[in-house]
């Protein structure tokens, strides 16, 4: 073996100091002399803890801090213990608090699993790894049991505690079975609740389920009644794992009673589209005569078909519901249809209105700032509409005002105005006499317009004019 100095405390008394040396030597040359005789035995290097406050071994001590927080490194020597400061060292954290607490890992399986066996903790930097399918994080439950083990790691600071995991405990039961459960006998009485010793959540099969009850749901033709009264009945379950006990907990609804249908319902008279009521079986199509819903009859409950109403007496039919479909003007025959306000998103087309509704207007005005000749000006365009289901005529009015205002000679006017391609010209001839003398002309026309065309207004003068002469032209497109 080797034998240390027990301490290096510089603060003994010299007498103590030599008794451990001399003691240390002694118990040496013992150690050597059984080296010598026999040199099969493996004997270790002596080692010395060295201490130091800062992690990078600046001041280095033989004896730990006095607030017993630091760092230390184990140093193997010879004959001699070194000489400190030992350069090239690596310090690890040292504290001499003892250290006890718990370290836990966890698994997601159905059944208990097997003890994990044992784990090495590093007390220094906390590291430790988890046993093979095992996790550190602990899972959320998702359906499955989660089982949980812990490790009791005590030890101090610079120690690799092996701890042994206790066997695995349920922490939260995961499992969940639910189901309905069938009666086999029609009887008139609600049987008692099932009871079950087992439940296979794999295979969803109960073990010692009462006698009389099933899983495959009851039809018309298994256990029928005698009488009007009796009914088949089922109840619903809910199994799951008790997080404390880690047994199965059986939850059981009550029975209810209910008849199952084999074939189409209907009344003895039932006669389609005349008599009697009939509900079908495989369909669910269903026929009757008049309904009454004493709750909310949901118009989003009929997906397919035509709501065929030959009158509805309503206090408010709220269009905002109607979300699909068309809603047919033309099937409103009677009453009055009352409109406070019309939001159209699309078209509101005039072909859908009826004839005479003016489909555009277009004008224009001329004017003479003073006297002279004034030959022509057009004054505006515009295409006419174009939809097959309706044709257009144009409405086309024109008036003027021609002034002679202190002129030599009277002014004459002659104004011809023109819608090209239509044939519409009015032509107006016009003589002021006098010095301020006012004349006024007008005309209308009315022509056929073709689908699409573009047409240009255009006002064609002769003759003299004096300022303050001036003509408008309207020309209306209406829907005939």
């Amino acid at each position: 073996m080797t034998v240390n100095q027990p301490s290096q405390n510089p603060n003994k008394d010299p007498a103590t100091a030599s008794w451990e040396l001399e003691v240390t030597r002694a118990a040496n040359d013992v150690q050597h002399q059984i080296d010598n005789i026999n040199q099969s035995v493996v004997t270790s290097k002596p080692q010395v803890a060295i201490y130091s406050k800062t992690q990078d071994g600046g001041v280095q001590s033989f004896t730990p801090p006095a607030d017993g927080d630091g760092f230390v490194t184990y140093f193997n020597y010879t004959d001699a213990l070194p000489t400190l400061p030992v350069s090239g060292l690596t310090f690890s954290a040292f504290s001499d608090e003892e250290i006890d607490y718990e370290i836990q890992q966890y698994i997601e399986t159905a059944n208990r699993p097997v003890n994990p066996g044992t784990v090495s903790y590093v007390i220094n930097s906390g590291a430790w790894t988890s046993s093979g399918s095992w996790t550190k994080v602990k899972p959320t439950m998702a359906g499955v049991n989660v089982w949980t083990s812990t490790a009791q790691i005590i030890g101090s600071a610079g120690q690799t505690v092996v701890a042994k995991w206790s066997n695995p405990r349920l922490l939260y039961g995961g499992q969940i079975g639910e189901g309905t459960l069938y009666y086999t006998t029609a009887q008139a009485s609600a049987p008692s609740a099932p009871t079950a010793s087992g439940y296979d959540f794999v295979t969803g099969v109960f073990t010692g389920l009462t006698s009389g009850w099933q899983y495959v749901p009851i039809t018309s033709a298994m256990g029928g009644g005698t009488t009007i009264s009796d009914k088949h009945w089922q109840v619903s379950f809910h199994v799951e794992v008790s997080e404390t006990t880690e047994d199965q907990v059986f939850t059981w609804g009550t029975p209810v009673g209910f008849i199952p249908i084999g074939t189409t319902l209907q009344s003895d008279n039932f006669s389609s589209g005349s008599a009697g009521w009939q509900i079908i079986r495989n369909t669910g199509n269903a026929e009757f005569n008049n309904v009454t819903a004493r709750g909310t009859l949901d118009a989003s409950s009929i997906t397919t078909g035509t709501l065929d109403c030959s009158g509805i007496t309503v206090s408010n039919l709220n269009a905002g519901s109607i979300t699909a479909g068309n809603l047919n003007a033309d099937r409103i025959s009677g009453g009055t249809l009352t409109v406070g306000n019309v939001t159209v998103s699309g078209t509101f087309a005039a072909k859908n209105l009826a004839t005479g509704i003016i489909m555009s207007a277009n004008g224009g005005q001329y004017s003479v700032s003073s006297s002279g000749s004034y030959t022509s000006a057009q004054m505006f365009q515009f295409t006419a509409a174009n939809d097959a289901a309706f044709n257009t005529k144009l409405l086309f009015i024109c008036s003027g005002v021609i002034t002679n205002q202190g002129n030599s000679e009277p002014p004459s006017f002659t104004s011809s105005i023109t819608v090209a391609g239509t044939g519409v010209s009015l032509t107006f001839s016009q003589t002021c006499s006098g010095n301020n003398a006012i004349r006024t002309f007008g005309g209308a026309g009315n022509v056929s317009l073709t689908k699409g065309a573009t047409y240009t207004a255009t006002l064609g003068t002769s003759g003299h004019q004096s300022s303050g002469t001036v003509g408008n032209i309207m020309a209306v497109e209406y829907k005939v």
